[in-house]
């Protein structure tokens, strides 16, 4: 509601007659007061006590000075069926158009308004389509229309043509002016994540056939909305620029954490995409996280930050990436077989279930996004959980002195602190091995970090602790680490505590990361950890404790 409305009528019949003086001063609050609705009316409905960490900005998708729109925001899923993935959804449209029948019920059902389509030119035929498949194209889009969604079309997925802007004009325009102004189209979308930095025979090739391109589609489109995407945010300046005076209707960014720093970046990445494209449009285009590497509670965590900190600044047109896992084996573009971990994007398991991410997505699409972040403490403490995907104790990670990558640790239900399992290091013959918890997390000043963890050990011959190791913004080990005391009984048949007391942060130290270690020379050593749990304290603030599972 606007100030100055409070939607009640009024009686004027009731009221005694005002005269004089005090019709003046009256007459000037009516004035002050119509002065108000009006600025309220162009500046839209900012609230009076603006949070300074949100950008308040009207206007409207490819609007002349549009920022952070107030309607048609855009809410979106990157689709591909699960059994009909990257180039196999053209070249089996029939029996794909069934699965994406079914599966943008579940795309409205959560919220979302949009789904994001990828085109490929050398499937369709390069440079004229074949006329099955526009015709397909035009199935796809009457399919999504009648399930009360708009299609985002990615044109030129799977396709590496650049220095060929003849040809890449022509199929261009052979799908897209069909289809110029049409309203079941939301956004036309140049390329996916386009390589900037690739140099092809002394040339940038993806920069000048994005510099011939971009103009061209926006020719094509009409009123449509077009862009193209990236996925560095420094990128953006650089679209702007190449694009120049035909810039995008709105600049689409992906972002994608790394494994270590995780969401800690992302809000100054958000300001960093708004102090490069001023008050233009700004689509979060790509974002989430596979449930290989980590666990499902990762993702979630994954969601609901990025949802948190995407609200608070304002960034209202949210695309996620992806609705379904794929079966091991899938194949991307050119008959690529991925690292596994790109098959487990999904919000949905290959059997159909929803992981618990996408609940968050779900809330934040209808217009609930999470009011706090995802709290910063060790995931799977207790080594209760084995991933499903890859095998691996969820959250951990392998370690020994010499980083070889080899396998130190193994989960062990035969024996536990607390629940029903434990994570069990063998000796390494003289090197130090054990294993690290991921993600790191965020150093804050004026905290003091404690660590508690509980071991067991047979046969041992050297000692066992664990650590907080402290790595700067950069992700570059500071070589300060805080250990607990050594354990050297030789065989604690107890499990016996060991504990970091109140450790103040080393300067310049960004993030912690939890370490469980031992070392020994005999090969017949065991360690086993449990319940290893962080303490993060601050004064006059509560405990934040992560409790092993009963």
């Amino acid at each position: 509601m606007k100030a100055g409305q409070n939607g009640e009528s009024e009686d004027r019949s009731t009221r005694p007659e005002v005269t004089g003086v005090r019709r003046g001063f009256i007459a000037v609050g009516l004035a002050l007061l119509f002065l108000l609705v009006l600025l309220c009316g162009l500046r839209g409905t900012s609230p009076v006590y603006a949070d300074p960490d949100i950008l308040y900005v009207d206007g409207a998708l490819g609007g002349e000075s549009a920022g952070v729109t107030t309607t048609a925001s855009i809410k979106e899923i990157s689709y591909y069926p699960r059994d009909y993935a990257w180039e196999k959804f053209w070249q089996e449209w029939p029996r794909a158009k069934l699965q994406m029948d079914g599966d943008l019920d579940r795309i409205q059902a959560l919220g979302a308004n949009t789904v994001r389509l990828f085109l490929h030119p050398h499937t369709w035929g390069y440079p004229e389509p074949a006329a099955k498949y526009l015709d397909y194209f035009e199935e796809a889009l009457a399919l999504i229309e009648a399930h009360g969604l708009k299609a985002h079309v990615n044109l030129f997925d799977c396709w590496w043509s650049w220095q060929d802007l003849s040809g890449s004009q022509t199929w261009l325009a052979a799908v897209v002016q069909p289809h110029r102004n049409d309203p079941r189209i939301a956004l036309w979308e140049l390329q996916n994540e386009v390589a900037l930095d690739l140099l092809q025979d002394d040339k940038w090739v993806v920069r000048d056939w994005v510099q011939a391109t971009f103009s061209y589609l926006k020719q094509q489109a009409g009123d449509t909305p077009s862009t193209v995407s990236v996925s560095n945010v420094e990128w953006l300046d650089d679209i702007r620029d190449l694009t120049d005076p035909d810039t995008p209707d709105v600049y689409s960014l992906h972002w994608y954490p790394s494994e270590f720093s995780w969401t800690e970046p992302f809000p100054s990445v958000l300001d960093r995409a708004r102090q490069l494209i001023g008050q233009a449009e700004l689509l979060l285009g790509e974002f989430g996280y596979n449930t290989y590497t980590l666990s499902e509670e990762s993702q979630t965590n994954l969601y609901r930050d990025v949802l948190y900190h995407a609200h608070r600044k304002g960034v209202v047109h949210l695309g996620a990436w992806t609705l379904n896992d794929f079966p091991s084996g899938t194949v991307q573009c050119g008959g690529h077989v991925p690292l596994p971990a790109e098959w487990y994007f999904g919000l949905y398991r290959p059997d159909g279930s929803p992981k618990p991410a996408a609940t968050v997505l779900e809330a934040a699409f209808k217009d609930n996004p999470p009011s706090h972040p995802s709290p910063a403490i060790v995931l799977n403490s207790s080594f209760e959980d084995l991933n499903p995907n890859s095998g691996q104790v969820d959250n951990c990670r392998p370690w020994d002195e010499n980083w070889s990558g080899g396998q130190t640790f193994v989960q062990d239900c035969t024996t536990a602190h607390t629940g029903r399992c434990s994570a069990k290091v063998q000796g390494s013959g003289g090197v130090a091995a054990g294993l690290y918890a991921l993600p790191a997390l965020p150093v804050e000043p004026g905290r003091r970090y404690s660590l508690q963890g509980y071991l067991r050990t047979e046969n041992l011959d050297g000692w066992a602790r664990i650590v907080l190791a402290w790595f700067d913004s950069q992700e570059q080990w500071l070589n300060a680490d805080t250990g607990s005391r050594l354990i050297t009984d030789p065989n604690l048949s107890q499990w016996t505590p060991a504990r970091i007391d109140e450790a103040a942060s080393p300067s310049g130290a960004a993030y912690v990361q939890v370490y469980a270690q031992m070392y020994s020379i005999s090969a017949a050593s065991c360690v086993w950890f449990d319940d290893v749990t962080t303490l993060v304290m601050r004064t006059y603030l509560p405990v934040v404790l992560k409790e092993a599972k009963p």
